[in-house]
């Protein structure tokens, strides 16, 4: 079966069971409080968390560097305040969970560590892929200019590689605008 669908009718009856337990022992006035109490301490939670994460962020701008966590923990606390809206003691958990800082961070180091190793791999091919295209480039330049100096260019560092290439870029962009 899907994941989705799964999840989709696992969690709501999940739910529905824990209410219905804790309601039998607690009483139901009792257990809908409690409802209301997790989702009200949880959103404003969720907000003074949102502020920190916004004012963090804006402070890595200002430094010039990229806000990395900090996009990804407002996500995470968006998501987190969806799930302490949602009725129900298992989605407030979650929630709970997702808003502390210690488990956002946890929560990053690990989409940090798995998107790495999937752009480590991503790079290696594209920079074989950039390597055989500058060659295929460079012979047929070779082939109907009868210059070997594009074929060269393979050779160099990649510093003066990046520069041909810039150099190509715009040679091309000028001949495609000159028409």
């Amino acid at each position: 079966m899907n994941t989705f669908f799964i999840i989709f009718l696992g969690i709501p009856a999940i739910e529905i069971f824990l209410l219905i337990k804790i309601g039998g022992k607690i009483g139901a006035l009792n257990t809908i409080t409690l409802i209301f109490l997790t989702a009200i301490i949880g959103i404003y939670y969720a907000r003074y968390e949102g502020l920190n994460t916004l004012k963090s962020g804006i402070a890595q701008i200002s430094k010039n560097e990229i806000p990395q966590y900090e996009m990804l923990s407002g996500a995470i606390i968006a998501f987190a305040a969806v799930l302490l809206i949602i009725p129900g003691f298992v989605t407030d958990f979650i929630g709970f969970l997702l808003i502390f800082p210690v488990t956002r961070k946890l929560l990053f180091n690990y989409f940090a560590k798995k998107f790495q190793s999937k752009q480590k791999k991503e790079d290696k091919k594209n920079i074989l892929l950039c390597v055989f295209m500058m060659v295929i480039t460079s012979l047929l330049e070779v082939i109907s200019i009868g210059s070997l100096i594009p074929f060269v260019a393979i050779f160099l560092s990649p510093e003066n590689l990046l520069e041909i290439i810039r150099i190509d870029f715009i040679k091309i962009t000028l001949e495609y605008i000159n028409g």
